[in-house]
């Protein structure tokens, strides 16, 4: 349910047409695996997986041109 509420919030923000939806649950995924959350304190999903710190350097906000 929080992905869709994420990717339903980003959509309205950049006012972007439905068809974006499959991309911005795709973004919404990437961005909440590399993290940190409650189910695993004080890590990140991908850090626990393969027990290394993701580099999150290359992420701008959603809707700015790099």
């Amino acid at each position: 349910m929080h992905i869709i509420e994420m990717a339903r919030a980003m959509l309205n923000e950049k006012n972007l047409p439905n068809y974006f939806w499959v991309e911005i649950v795709a973004i919404v995924v990437y961005i909440m695996y590399r993290t940190p959350t409650t189910i695993v304190y004080g890590m990140t999903p991908k850090e626990k997986f393969i027990d290394k710190k993701p580099d999150v350097s290359h992420l701008i906000v959603f809707g700015c041109i790099p």
